[in-house]
């Protein structure tokens, strides 16, 4: 079993990142655990899909962390609180950031 009170919530901002201009545009939010050295405990990402002309935000965690995506509960439930209204990146990194999630995103190249 994972010592999930090794890890620190964190999340990872892809189109807001300063690589995102010289690759394809990416269209995710990764969050997890992280150690401070490095690593993750486990993450997983919300990820915006285009269907039938709209952003669609999407949910998707492989298993290895999904001891980590259920201990984030507290986020799952404010979730269900914007159920099918197609939320922004904005508007999930105001729920990340609510929950005590930290902005690990690389806004500039180091």
């Amino acid at each position: 079993m994972k010592n999930l009170s090794e890890g620190k919530r964190g999340f990872h901002w892809s189109s807001k990142a300063f690589y995102n201009s010289v690759v394809t545009k990416y269209h995710d939010i990764f969050f997890g655990l992280y150690c401070p050295d490095g690593g993750s405990i486990g993450e997983m990402a919300m990820v915006w899909h285009k269907l039938a002309g709209k952003d669609i935000p999407r949910l998707e965690c492989f298993d290895d962390a999904w001891i980590v995506l259920f201990s984030f509960n507290d986020v799952l439930y404010e979730l269900t609180n914007v159920d099918n209204k197609n939320i922004t990146e904005e508007e999930f990194v105001e729920i990340l950031l609510a929950h005590g999630f930290k902005d690990l995103t690389d806004y500039k190249d180091q």
